[in-house]
């Protein structure tokens, strides 16, 4: 049976999702929409109560699945660190040719942990869509010589 706080997101869900979230990822490229964006101010409660909904469990699994798919950020920090990592193994992979960086290497060992990290998501299936797209599209291969 649904809650209070469930029925209010599923009837006020689906335009945000599609205008106000939708316009941020065209102009902006992603849904990394700030805790606080001045810009707009209803975009980013509105972004504040989806992440909050989802803490507490009042969002659906195809309400979640469904921002899942747009690349909705759910952890901004999360999202910042990832993209950051991501770039340094585009960077190693342009000094070494491929994706394997060793969690051993004292100079990449934490690309290294990242890289592992990133499989055993893939593996859990709790990495999104996108990424494995994007690893993919680098040459990402899931399978680590020790693991």
């Amino acid at each position: 049976m649904p809650t209070p706080a469930t029925e209010s997101v599923a009837l006020h869900f689906r335009a945000p999702l599609r205008s106000r979230n939708g316009a941020y990822r065209k102009r902006y490229g992603d849904c990394r929409v700030p805790h606080r964006w001045p810009e707009n101010e209803r975009l980013a409660t509105w972004v504040r109560r989806m992440r909050k909904y989802r803490r507490r469990g009042g969002l659906t699994a195809g309400q979640v699945e469904q921002l899942d798919r747009l690349g909705f950020a759910w952890d901004v920090e999360y999202a910042r660190r990832w993209e950051r990592m991501y770039a340094a193994l585009v960077a190693y992979r342009k000094r070494h040719g491929h994706c394997r960086v060793s969690t051993l290497s004292p100079i990449d060992a934490k690309l290294g942990n990242w890289v592992r990290a990133q499989r055993a998501k893939y593996r859990k299936g709790t990495l999104s869509p996108e990424r494995i797209r994007r690893l993919e599209e680098l040459g990402f291969e899931w399978e680590g010589k020790a693991e």
